[in-house]
């Protein structure tokens, strides 16, 4: 096995044994882990995809402990990695610096750091084109009128910002719920997933297929009708469709992803008799 530059994963970690595991603490480990990591015995998509991709781990580190030769060549690698590492470590350890990050807690609350910057330059640049260009002329009068206009352009200025945002966070937590809509239909109906995953792909298309019209302008008369169906989507459901496209995407991570880990760790374990 080739690992080339970059130091190997911590396999013995990863199964949590000792780099002196006999084959069969390796085995026992294995088996105990896809038990408890199977995507199957998990509803959510967030905890699907997290321990898919643990079960992913598992099986990669398992595939190379349990072969002596190629766990022979990885305790090779992983000890002149481990050497390295140290001498690194040795080196850094007079020059390093401990930084402290001057940034606090506030700086979590985005919404409030993008609603008031956003709000900020858009009043900058609607009192710059409404503001008279011979300000310098009559500088009284452009005062008068910064103050009577400011007031306003910033009231307007920030609820445009707020609604930006509003329907930013519309569309996330739709999607979001798509995504978690999804996982349950993938527990839940799998008969007819592939009929669901059709239907959300064709929401999916004709919505992108408006976008695309209303920038290219194409006039192919096939993709203006498909246009055409997916502003008729977005204009009746536009609430809905985050959600169908979250649930697009878990689908399309089952059919990609999931479902063949799923289906490689089954394999696997039915090998060794799980």
């Amino acid at each position: 096995m080739k690992y080339g530059s970059h130091p190997p994963p911590d396999y013995y970690a990863i199964l949590g044994v000792s780099p002196t595991a006999s084959a069969d603490e390796i085995k026992s480990a294995f088996r105990n882990l896809v038990k408890t990591f199977h995507p199957d015995r998990f509803q959510s998509y967030a905890d699907k995809n997290k321990n898919g991709k643990k079960v992913k781990e598992v099986i990669e580190a398992y595939q190379v402990l349990r072969n002596t030769r190629s766990r022979e060549e990885y305790d090779k690698r992983l000890i002149v990695i481990k050497t390295a590492s140290q001498e690194n470590a040795t080196k850094r350890k007079a020059s390093s610096v401990r930084v402290k990050s001057t940034f606090d807690d506030s700086f979590n609350h985005w919404t409030f750091w993008v609603g008031g910057i956003g709000t900020a330059g858009l009043t900058g640049y609607l009192l710059f084109s409404t503001f008279p260009t011979d300000w310098s002329t009559h500088p009284f009068k452009a005062a008068v009128k910064f103050l009577m206009l400011a007031p306003g352009l910033a009231f307007v200025s920030f609820m445009a910002v707020a609604m930006v945002i509003f329907f930013s966070l519309l569309i996330i937590q739709g999607f979001r719920v798509g995504l978690e809509t999804g996982a349950d239909l993938i527990a839940d109906d799998r008969p007819r997933l592939k009929k669901k995953f059709l239907l959300r792909s064709l929401v999916v298309f004709c919505v992108s297929m408006t976008f695309a019209q209303s920038y290219f302008e194409w006039n192919n008369p096939l993709l203006i009708i498909f246009a055409g169906i997916g502003t008729l989507i977005l204009g009746y459901g536009f609430i809905f469709v985050p959600v169908l496209f979250g649930e697009f995407f878990a689908l399309l991570y089952y059919y990609t992803f999931t479902r063949h880990t799923v289906a490689r760790a089954t394999a696997l374990a039915t090998q060794i008799d799980i």
